[in-house]
Formats: C-alpha cells, structure tokens, sequence
C-alpha cells in the first residue's frame, strides 16, 4: 500500500493531514492580510502628515506676495522629523518610491525651516550657502536628481533670465572656472543632474561671477520664493494624490 493510500483509508490521519494544509493556508492569509493593514495605516500616517505640510504651505502663502518663513518655522519644525522617522519605518508592502517620495520631502522641509530661521538674518548669498552646507552635512544617498526630478520637476530658471531687458556683465574666466565643476550634461541641462554636483559647487563663487550684485541678489530672491510656492502649493498636492492612489492599490 503506498503512502497516499494509507493516508486517506485512515480518516484520522486524512483529518490531521487537511487540517495542517488549512492551518498553513489560514496563517499565510492572516498574515498577509496583516501586511496589507499595516502598509495602509503608514498610507493613512502618511496623508495626515502631507496634509499638515499642506495646511502650512497655503497659511504661509497665500494671499501674500511672499513666503512667511516665520509661520513655516512654527509648523515644519515638529513635522520634519516625523516625516523622516516615518519614512524609515515603511513596512515591507509600501512601495520604495512611496518611502523615497516622504524622505525627500522631509528633506525639502528641513530647508525650509532652515530658511525660515536665516532669512531674516542672512543675505541672499549666506542663506544659499547656509542650505547647501546644511544638506552637504545631512545628505546619506537617500535619494537621486532623478528622485528630486519626479517629485519637484526640474526647475527651471528661463522666466527670470527672460525678464532681463539689459546686458549683465560677467567674469568669464570666473564663470569658466565655476562650470569646471560641472559635467558636460549638466552643462548642456544648464544645471546640476546629480544631487553630488548640487552639493558641492562653490556657491560662494556666484557673486563673483556677475557684476551686478543687485540683481542677482533680486533673482536669487525672487527664484527661491518661486521655487518654494511652486514646491508648497503643487508638489504636496501631487504626492498627496499618489499616497492615496497607493494606499487604494493595496
């Protein structure tokens, strides 16, 4: 008599056999049922927290003609955080670029609220390189310019340089030496295309290139209020609209 015929002419032993295979069934499907729930309770943490950083962008800009970084301090500081925290602790079901998506805003509102607390004491110039140093130091290839691109867009800077009407005298040998920093594709992207090269140029150099410091002082000015609108208003709400379509996927 083999095997399988000595199993089932025993129902005892039949039993004890379905019951194991059932059991494993059941288990499996529990456990993956308590995978799922905890992938959507870190989707649910994750829309209030984006909901929080929305609810602080459209008080700090709206109806404004520019940023209250004083505001945007009060609310990213406890958020930024949270936000890093809460990325790392992405269960196994959450998709990476759900997880690479929170950590790059939590980096983004850590500049934030970098700025908010030097713009009122720092030039234009110390601020940009305050920013740099500051992510230089926490920078851990979290994330790439790719990942930056897809959740900010690659911003571009042709509407100020548009909006020159007069000649602006450069240092060519200075803006040489400053594009010596940069690959040829970033130079022909006329911008860093990877986060590195955005880390390390010497942005200290910058108002040495050009002589007019007035008016790049008012350009970088009027591009970082730009970016951070552009950034607050549009970019929260698209990775708003994502975490639920994620969330819903499940």
């Amino acid at each position: 008599m083999g095997v399988i015929s000595a199993i089932s002419s025993n129902p005892i032993v039949s039993g004890i056999i379905v019951a194991v295979v059932s059991g494993i069934i059941v288990k499996l499907y529990q456990k993956r049922q308590k995978r799922r729930q905890r992938a959507r309770e870190w989707y649910e943490t994750s829309l209030g927290m984006l909901g929080r950083l929305q609810q602080a962008a459209h008080r700090a800009t709206e109806y404004q003609d520019e940023p209250d970084y004083g505001s945007l301090r009060e609310r990213l500081e406890p958020l930024t955080e949270e936000m890093i925290e809460h990325a790392n602790s992405a269960p196994s079901k959450v998709s990476e670029q759900a997880r690479i998506d929170m950590a790059t805003l939590s980096a983004f509102a850590t500049g934030l609220v970098i700025i908010s607390e030097q713009s009122e004491e720092m030039d234009v110039f110390d601020l940009y390189e305050t920013i740099q140093k500051s992510a230089r130091e926490s920078y851990d290839g979290e994330y790439d310019m790719d990942d930056v691109d897809e959740i900010f867009g690659p911003f571009g800077i042709d509407e100020f340089i548009e909006e020159t009407d007069r000649e602006i005298e450069m240092d060519e040998e200075r803006a040489e030496e400053f594009l010596s920093n940069f690959a040829p594709e970033s130079i022909e992207a006329g911008r860093p295309t990877t986060v590195e090269e955005a880390l390390n140029m010497p942005i200290g150099e910058v108002d040495e290139i050009v002589s007019d410091e007035g008016y790049l002082e008012s350009m970088l000015e009027d591009s970082l209020e730009a970016y951070v609108r552009t950034a607050l208003l549009n970019v929260i709400e698209d990775i708003h609209g994502m975490m639920e379509a994620r969330k819903e996927s499940v």
